[in-house]
């Protein structure tokens, strides 16, 4: 262990780190006052990654994953499919193949979604990733009579060069097409740089910590006593970040404290998945779905999907009585989806849902859009039209930065499918 101490003011700067060893080198600053006593949540820790010289070029430092859509019908969830693994050398290019998750015809209003994210290991939810760009194919791209069924093959040409720009070409073949799109070079865009500045700054920074917050509270309810030592250290980060936010006054401070509530679910996320973990949380997560069924859509469901519902439920609960936690997490799934379908269905929460959206302005891209869609959305609630609600609310999804601050109500299913 390599110890050393240094005086500090606004001009000082360390040039001569020592990296040591391949692969991850942890550092731990410590900040102490004038008189040698350690100064409170100061304290940070810094990774940096050793690898090899190579003439063959440089290694990417982080996992290029896309968004695809997985599950059956009504069921479905988003989840993050490597394309280009960590420590792939630049300049690089592959060949990757998916599927076209929804239909897309000439004129239609809507799009097939190319969105990458950088991927933490072990880590398979976009809610919980760096959204890092997207490529898309409108309906105004094709040429008349072109339709993109679902199911259609989508093949990925990706090019990654020196600089770590990435630049896709999508080709799909199916019965209705058979053509290959440029979509030109990215690795970030509108969606993925949030205006930290000011007080919309502070309130996304402040989303991301109250999300992380919410998160951990649930994680102690499920596993008690055994969240005990993971609880009190990210209870610690969370506090520490909170302080940070109150004495903030630049963007990227607090940009930086957005990224430490993403990085403190993460965490969360990796706990719950243990494998000594993962059967309290699926039967915390059934129970709290059934009774929240059972209060807001049993009333009103049709009893082939009430009937549905409850065979789910047991299939669940039976499935992690035997240790089978991915059959368990399927059959969630689908009481997911339907409790989504009861949902849409029903006036007051999809108001209710509205709502919301309307009061969360700060995650809105477009202020303007947001203002406008907010007018429609209360014109519809006044003449009953909830199908032009639930198409504002639509819109507004569309319009909100990926959700690595706060999740959605019912978040946008990906473009692609394997």
């Amino acid at each position: 262990m390599d110890l050393r101490q240094l005086s500090i003011d606004v001009t000082n700067s360390i040039n001569d780190v020592p990296i040591t060893r391949r692969g991850d080198n942890h550092f731990r600053i410590i900040v102490f006052d004038s008189s040698g006593v350690p100064i409170q949540h100061a304290e940070t820790h810094l990774v940096v990654k050793r690898t090899d010289a190579t003439a063959g070029g440089t290694p990417l430092t982080h996992t290029i994953a896309v968004k695809i859509v997985e599950g059956i019908a009504g069921a479905e969830r988003n989840v993050l499919a490597n394309l280009i693994e960590k420590g792939e050398l630049m300049p690089s290019r592959g060949v990757k193949d998916f599927r076209a998750a929804s239909d897309l015809k000439y004129g239609d209003p809507g799009n097939l979604d190319f969105e990458l994210y950088q991927r933490e290991t072990d880590i398979s939810d976009p809610k919980l990733s760096l959204h890092v760009g997207a490529f898309r194919i409108a309906g105004e791209d094709l040429e008349r009579g072109e339709v993109i069924r679902r199911g259609d093959p989508v093949r990925v040409y990706w090019t990654l060069d020196e600089n770590g720009l990435l630049d896709c070409e999508l080709e799909i073949r199916g019965q209705g097409i058979g053509r290959r799109f440029k979509t030109g070079k990215m690795f970030t865009d509108q969606g993925a740089q949030k205006n930290f500045e000011g007080e919309e700054g502070k309130e996304l920074a402040r989303t991301a910590l109250d999300t992380a917050q919410a998160e951990l509270e649930e994680l102690q309810k499920t596993l008690g006593p055994r969240a005990g030592t993971d609880a009190a250290q990210l209870t610690e980060r969370i506090s520490r970040q909170r302080e940070n936010l109150n004495a903030s006054y630049e963007a990227d401070t607090r940009k930086s404290i957005a990224e430490e509530g993403r990085a403190i679910r993460q965490q969360i996320a990796q706990i719950k998945s243990r494998p000594e973990n993962v059967g309290d949380v699926l039967r915390v997560e059934l129970d709290s779905m059934a009774a929240a069924f059972d209060i807001a859509f049993r009333p009103t469901a049709a009893s082939a999907v009430s009937d549905r519902f409850d065979i789910l439920a047991r299939q669940a609960r039976e499935a992690i009585g035997r240790g089978s936690m991915d059959d368990a997490k399927k059959s969630i799934s689908e009481m997911h989806g339907i409790c989504f379908d009861e949902a849409r269905k029903n006036p007051g929460i999809v108001v209710n849902a509205f709502h919301d959206f309307a009061r969360e302005r700060h995650l809105a891209i477009d202020k303007t859009l947001h203002d406008r869609l907010v007018e429609t959305g209360n014109l519809h609630i006044k003449q009953g039209d909830f199908g032009g609600l639930r198409n504002v609310i639509s819109k507004m999804m569309e319009n909100r930065y990926p959700t690595d601050v706060k999740d959605s109500h019912a978040e946008l299913l990906a473009g692609l499918m394997r």
